[in-house]
């Protein structure tokens, strides 16, 4: 198995509270995938990796971020290897948002 690393990127401006032109990444050998693009991310409110392991057991490595935007929610998210189609390491397969009082 090839080893993989995960990445975020800021192309734009970066102020006291917004990030702009946020991306994760993906990485591995010489493939690439954005796994998440925003315009604009608060500081906040930034995604997390919450687990990284082979849930699927094919094999390749699977994630579960919370891909938050806000202090408020709470969006944790599953990407699964064995579901990526060929141009892909993970697709996204489940996905729950849920906001505080």
């Amino acid at each position: 198995m090839s080893p993989l690393f995960l990445s975020t990127l800021c192309e734009g401006k970066e102020d006291k509270e917004v990030i702009e032109n946020y991306k994760v990444i993906l990485y591995s050998d010489q493939r690439r995938q954005t796994i998440l693009n925003r315009a604009r991310s608060y500081l906040d409110g930034s995604p997390t990796l919450r687990w990284a392991g082979d849930l699927d057991r094919d094999g390749r490595l699977d994630l579960l971020m919370d891909l938050t935007n806000h202090y408020n929610v709470s969006e944790p998210t599953l990407f699964l290897s064995s579901r990526a189609a060929a141009n892909e390491l993970v697709k996204k397969v489940a996905s729950h948002r849920q906001v505080g009082c």
